[in-house]
């Protein structure tokens, strides 16, 4: 029973904590000025973060009340609610690191294509003024 309450002491304090880390993050990037599409995926990503780790605590929270519940229907739906959250947790973090994985990848591209315009211009440049040799 202590290990049972351990367990659900452990999930909503760790709930409790990634709650704050998130909100504390999402406070952060609306001050730094991002652009439109990076502020939408920083709001998405929040709202599944934020939904996922409440839900960690919500599982700590049914895990001290199936202590005390003794009708087997009851503890099994119980314990069919908690595997249907784990489950929808890791869907949200699926979701996460396919979102992170398009969105990073976009970003990249976006600097390639800066990075490649503007080795284009110091080429130029270069050709044009004699790769930086004086001329008399």
């Amino acid at each position: 029973m202590w290990s049972y309450l351990a367990f659900a002491a452990f999930l909503v304090g760790a709930s409790a904590l990634l709650l704050w880390v998130h909100q504390r993050a999402w406070s952060i990037h609306q001050l730094e000025g991002l652009d439109e599409s990076t502020l939408d995926f920083r709001r998405r990503q929040h709202r599944r973060r934020m939904q996922a780790s409440a839900m960690i605590g919500v599982v700590g929270f049914l895990v001290v009340i199936s202590l005390a519940i003794v009708d087997a229907i009851i503890t099994t739906a119980l314990w069919l609610v908690v595997l249907s959250l784990v489950v929808w947790m890791l869907l949200l973090a699926f979701a996460d690191m396919v979102s992170s994985f398009f969105h990073y990848n976009q970003v990249r591209d976006r600097h390639v294509a800066e990075h490649a315009t503007l080795q284009a211009q110091v080429d130029r440049l270069r050709q044009r003024e004699g790769n930086g040799q004086k001329h008399d």
